[in-house]
Formats: C-alpha cells, sequence, structure tokens
C-alpha cells in the first residue's frame, strides 16, 4: 500500500512538472509572438516577386510594386491639391507573422496629411512576405517612404545616411557590450577576412603598383553590402581586387538611427603593399 502511494506522488508530481514546462513553453510562445524583431535573417517584402532568384532583380521589382500600388491607391494630400507643394513621408509599421500590417505611425512629414496619406494606403495593402528569423516568420518592423514633387508624380525615397548613431559593422564580435571593444574586434576581423581573401593581380606585382583603393557600398538595413563600386583606384588590376573582395563579404551588423536600421554609406580604404 506504501509503494502504491508513494509511486501515485511521484506520479503526481511528474503531472505537476510536465504541466510547469508546458504552461513556460505556452508563455515563451505568447511572448515570441509579442515581440517585434528589427534585425531578422530575412526581411519583409510586399509579394508578388517570389520568383526573382537574382538579388538585384528582386529589389528593382519590389520597389516598382510597391509604387505602382501607391500611384493607384493614393488619394493626394490637401498639401499638394491646394498649395502645390513638394511632399515627403515616412511612416513605420509592423509586419505580422501572418503578413498583415499593423500599428502604422508617422516617423517624419513635409506636407500636411501626406503620411496620413500613405497610411491609408497601407491600410489596402494585402499581406507581405513577414520577416524570418531562426527559419520561423514573426512580426517585425518595416518602413515606407515616399515623395510627391511639383508635378505630382509619386516615387519611393529610401535615405541613405552617412552619420548614425550607431555605425555599421563586420560581424562576430557582437559579445561585446563596450562599443570601442566591439568596434576594435570588428575592425580586425574585417582586415583579417579581407587579408585571407585578397589576391594581389599579377599585373600589379609585375609592374610594382601599389596604393590604396577606396570602396564604396550602402550597408542595407538588413545588413547585406550593395552598390558597391570603386570611388579610387591605382590601376593595375587592384581596384577589380578590392572590389571583388568587399562583394563577397557576410552581411554586416547593419547601422542605426534612433535605434532603427537603415542604409548607411560607407567608404572602405584598402591598402595594397609589396612589402606584405
Amino acid at each position: 500500500m506504501k509503494k502504491t502511494l508513494f509511486f501515485l506522488f511521484l506520479f503526481f508530481l511528474s503531472q505537476i512538472s510536465i504541466g510547469q514546462e508546458l504552461n513556460q513553453q505556452a508563455a515563451n510562445i505568447a511572448n515570441d509572438e509579442k515581440t517585434t524583431h528589427k534585425t531578422l535573417d530575412v526581411y519583409p517584402t510586399f509579394p508578388g516577386c517570389e520568383n526573382e532568384t537574382d538579388k538585384r532583380a528582386e529589389s528593382y521589382c519590389l520597389k516598382n510594386k510597391i509604387r505602382d500600388f501607391i500611384k493607384e491607391n493614393l488619394k493626394y494630400p490637401d498639401a499638394f491639391i491646394f498649395n502645390g507643394e513638394r511632399c515627403e513621408a515616412e511612416v513605420k509599421f509592423i509586419v505580422e507573422a501572418d503578413g498583415r500590417i499593423t500599428e502604422p505611425s508617422i516617423m517624419s512629414e513635409k506636407g500636411v496629411g501626406t503620411a496620413q496619406a500613405l497610411i491609408d494606403v497601407l491600410e489596402k495593402m494585402p499581406p507581405f512576405n513577414p520577416g524570418i528569423l531562426d527559419g520561423n516568420p514573426v512580426r517585425s518592423y518595416q518602413w515606407l517612404s515616399y515623395q510627391i514633387d511639383e508635378k505630382g508624380i509619386v516615387s519611393l525615397t529610401d535615405k541613405v545616411f552617412k552619420v548614425v548613431e550607431d555605425n555599421p559593422r563586420f560581424p562576430g564580435c557582437e559579445e561585446f557590450k563596450d562599443i570601442a571593444e566591439r568596434k576594435k574586434c570588428a575592425d580586425e576581423k574585417m582586415l583579417d577576412f579581407i587579408y585571407t581573401a585578397l589576391k594581389y593581380p599579377e599585373e600589379a606585382k609585375e609592374n610594382g603598383v601599389e596604393g590604396m583603393v577606396v570602396i564604396k557600398f550602402i550597408v542595407e538595413r538588413d545588413g547585406h553590402l550593395s552598390n558597391a563600386e570603386v570611388v579610387r583606384d591605382v590601376g593595375a588590376g587592384l581596384g577589380d581586387e578590392a572590389l571583388r573582395v568587399v562583394r563577397g563579404m557576410p552581411a554586416w551588423i547593419p547601422g542605426k538611427r534612433r535605434n532603427n536600421p537603415v542604409r548607411v554609406q560607407y567608404n572602405l580604404p584598402i591598402k595594397f603593399s609589396l612589402d606584405n
């Protein structure tokens, strides 16, 4: 009898433990559903460009589809209708894990009613392809900005910043809390990547060409590098080689402004020396 009661007691305790674990799992899921992410593996996209395999082609397709949707559904603000003003606005919103757009808020506006006009369009948009983190769809922030020129032409704008509060950096040093230590670590990892990947062009070797090459690029909101180009070259293939290395870099940690990821222009000098 005592043994039976003892085993029943153990069974009762195990059921409590399982119940507590299930409750904790449910709480974790609920918290995950409420968490709004800013940094993702894959960022939300407007539907309709899923068949594009090239990154640039996909980006071009997405911009065109969003612009066309805005043009078709936009009610021009009073600032343009009555005053013919050049109008601009940026709106922040949440893309839910199921793709729905919620909680739009005005970030900036030039021309009364311009931001609200964009919010009205957002409410008509179809569900987005949601952001992905660790293989799962999650709710996340998204930004959209546009302008109307004096002729009434609507275009998307996506400002590129040169100065931000939190600069973009090469990945791999996120464990450092101190900003200076994190930057030092990121710079070292970037240099290690560059000089491991770099292959000194034979033409430059044969002709003794060395010097500084500067590559300009944009660190996008999701960290990938775009629009890379040589802005300073010394010839003999050094600029092309530096560009090849930069284009092969992994995604960076994006820059932030007002604690939100933004597009940031970055100029990267790469020194070629035959002595090293």
